[in-house]
C-alpha cells in the first residue's frame, strides 16, 4: 500500500484530480469576475487592448473560463508537483529516476533533456508555421465552402472578424504553447525519451481540450458557487458518446503531436507557435464567417463535426500538415549541418 501511494502514476493521478476539483472551485469566481470587468469597461472609455480583454471576458461560456481555471491551477500546482516528484535533483542516474517504477529503462532519458535555444531564423520559422497550418486550413474551408456542405454568412464585418480571430488566436497560442511545448514537455523531457515525452504532453493537451459538454448542453445558473462542479458532470456525459469522443479526442491528440515534435525537432517554441495561431486563426474566421447549410446529409457529420475541427477532413489536414513540418525541420536541420 505505502508504494502505491508513493508511486509516480498515483502522483499523477492525485495532480489531475486535484488540478480539476480546484479548478471547478474557482471557475465561477473567474466567471462573475470576468463578467463584471465586461460591465465596468462597456460603461467607460478604455483602451483598445483593454476592450478586447473585455469583450472576450463578457462573450466566454462557463465552459471556456473553466478551461481558463484548468491551465491557471496546473501551473500553481505545477512547482510542487514537480518537487513531489524530484525532478529537480542534480546529477541524476537513470535507474534512480523517478519514473522508474513504472518506465522500462528504454523509456527514461539519459541526459537532462532539451533545453531551449536562440533561433537566429525565429522569424522564419513563425511565419512558415503560420502559413503552412493557415494555408492548408483555409484550403479545407474554401473545399466545404464550395461542395455546398457550408455557406458565407452575409453579411460580414471581415476587418473587425479578421482583427478579433487574430488577437484571439495570437495570445491563446502563445500561453499554450508556454505551458505545454514550453513548460511541460520540457521538463518530461529531462526525465523520459523524446518519444515518451512527446506522446504524454499530447495526451494531458488532448485531454485538457476535450473537457466540453455536449453541444447544446449548458450550466443553469453559472454564478452559482457548485456551477464548476455541475460543468463536470455535464463534461462526463460526453465520454458516453464514443464516436464524438473518438473522433475529436483523436483530433486534439495528433495536433499535440504535431505541436510537440515541431518544438523537440528545432528546440524552439517559434515553429509549434505559428502552427498554433495559424490554425487557430482560419479555425475562428470559419466558425464567425460561415454556417453549416447541409443538414440532410447524414454523412457530413463523420467527415467534419459541429465544432468545426473534428473528423475525417480536419484530421486528414493535420496529417498533411504534419508531414511538411517533418519535411520542414529535416531541410532546417541539413542546413544547420552544413553551416557548421
Amino acid at each position: 500500500m505505502k508504494r502505491l501511494i508513493q508511486s509516480d502514476l498515483t502522483k499523477t493521478l492525485l495532480f489531475l484530480i486535484l488540478t480539476t476539483v480546484c479548478a471547478a472551485a474557482i471557475t465561477p469566481l473567474l466567471y462573475d469576475a470576468g463578467k463584471m470587468i465586461a460591465e465596468v469597461a462597456e460603461a467607460r472609455s478604455t483602451n483598445p487592448i483593454v476592450n478586447w480583454f473585455a469583450q472576450k471576458c463578457g462573450r466566454a461560456d462557463l465552459t471556456q473560463y473553466f478551461h481558463r481555471a484548468l491551465i491557471l491551477c496546473a501551473l500553481i500546482l505545477f512547482g510542487p508537483f514537480i518537487m513531489w516528484m524530484s525532478l529537480g535533483k542534480e546529477n541524476r542516474q537513470p535507474r534512480r529516476n523517478p519514473w522508474r517504477i513504472r518506465l522500462p529503462n528504454r523509456s527514461i532519458a539519459q541526459d537532462e533533456g532539451q533545453p531551449l535555444i536562440r533561433k537566429p531564423k525565429a522569424r522564419l520559422h513563425l511565419i512558415t508555421g503560420f502559413l503552412l497550418a493557415g494555408s492548408l486550413m483555409l484550403l479545407m474551408v474554401w473545399l466545404l465552402i464550395q461542395v455546398g456542405w457550408f455557406s458565407l454568412v452575409k453579411p460580414i464585418d471581415w476587418i473587425s472578424v479578421t482583427r478579433s480571430s487574430i488577437l484571439s488566436a495570437a495570445f491563446t497560442g502563445v500561453i499554450e504553447e508556454w505551458i505545454f511545448r514550453g513548460v511541460i514537455l520540457g521538463i518530461l523531457l529531462r526525465c523520459m525519451r523524446p518519444t515518451m515525452a512527446i506522446v504524454t504532453t499530447s495526451l494531458f493537451f488532448a485531454s485538457i481540450h476535450f473537457l466540453i459538454p455536449l453541444d447544446g448542453v449548458t450550466v443553469l445558473k453559472p454564478g452559482d458557487l457548485d456551477a464548476g462542479f455541475r460543468l463536470i458532470s455535464l463534461i462526463i456525459q460526453r465520454f458516453l458518446h464514443p464516436q464524438e469522443f473518438f473522433l475529436s479526442f483523436i483530433y486534439l491528440f495528433a495536433m499535440g503531436l504535431i505541436l510537440a515534435y515541431a518544438r523537440y525537432r528545432t528546440a524552439s517554441l517559434w515553429l509549434p507557435i505559428g502552427l498554433h495561431i495559424g490554425g487557430l486563426f482560419i479555425h475562428k474566421l470559419f466558425l464567425q464567417t460561415a454556417e453549416f447549410s447541409s443538414e440532410n446529409l447524414a454523412s457530413v457529420d463523420v467527415f467534419i463535426g459541429h465544432d468545426r475541427q473534428s473528423g475525417i477532413l480536419p484530421l486528414t489536414v493535420l496529417i498533411a500538415i504534419g508531414l511538411l513540418v517533418h519535411v520542414f525541420a529535416q531541410n532546417s536541420a541539413k542546413k544547420t549541418a552544413l553551416a557548421d
